[in-house]
């Protein structure tokens, strides 16, 4: 997943998550680097379109689902859709609550829901 994110001068930087493939988690961070024009966060003051539309990303935790809003941010670079990194990060503490058992602030960042499996007697 690329992640856009703004270093202490306002430039953007790149970062690179992977997940290990057959793993859950932990995601790690592949890369990170400063892009060069016009991948740029600049090219935006320049007039280029970027937009952010809200999403609903699904996440299965045991008996538990959370339906958790985010930001798809889509521009004209390329790279697009992506997520910024708060969204990112709101995406792992709901997934790692969930995990743990803290229904409670799963559900401060998310709406949850407790699964409940379905027999096939009882849907016949």
């Amino acid at each position: 997943m690329l992640v856009l994110q703004l270093n202490a001068e306002g430039s953007s930087v790149h970062a690179v998550w992977g997940i290990p493939r057959g793993y859950n988690s932990p995601a790690v961070l592949v890369t990170a680097y400063k892009p060069a024009p016009p991948l740029g966060f600049h090219i935006y003051a320049k007039g280029a379109s970027m937009t952010a539309k809200k999403k609903i990303k699904l996440i299965h935790e045991g008996r538990f689902a959370a339906e958790v809003e985010v930001d798809l941010i889509d521009d004209e670079t390329g790279w697009a859709p992506y997520l910024s990194v708060a969204d990112t990060r709101k995406l792992d503490a709901v997934r790692f609550a969930l995990k743990a058992g803290q229904i409670a602030e799963a559900a401060a960042l998310a709406r949850v829901f407790q699964l409940q499996p379905v027999s096939q007697r009882e849907s016949a």
